[in-house]
């Protein structure tokens, strides 16, 4: 189900800064946001994909609102990231063996 909150496109202008280190984010540049809602208005909060986390929920980096705008390369920017968020997170559940299990068996 896509995440609707959780999106990621091409910075329009280069006036936006990360919510995190308070750098601007270059025009043009890969960028991750979340939506926030407050009175009724909502408002995207920006962060430069070094200092994005991966949202828990996000199982696979086509949830995210725009992801099919973006070109081939950052898609699989993208989704190496959170592949990676994903064997981090089950690792912690299950083991780090049964996500190597998992892993080889998707990549047979």
């Amino acid at each position: 189900m896509p995440s609707a909150e959780h999106q990621v496109e091409y910075a329009k202008s280069g006036r936006a800064r990360c919510q995190r280190c308070k750098s601007l984010i270059p025009k043009a540049a890969l960028r991750c946001g979340v939506t926030s809602f407050f009175n009724g208005m909502s408002s995207v909060k920006w962060r430069c994909l070094s200092c994005w986390t991966v949202p828990k929920k996000l199982r696979a980096a086509s949830e995210l609102k725009g992801f099919g705008l973006l070109s081939a390369q950052d898609q699989s920017r993208l989704a190496a990231l959170v592949g990676g968020a994903l064997a981090l997170f089950m690792a912690e559940r299950t083991g780090w063996p049964t996500v190597y299990l998992s892993m080889g068996a998707i990549m047979l």
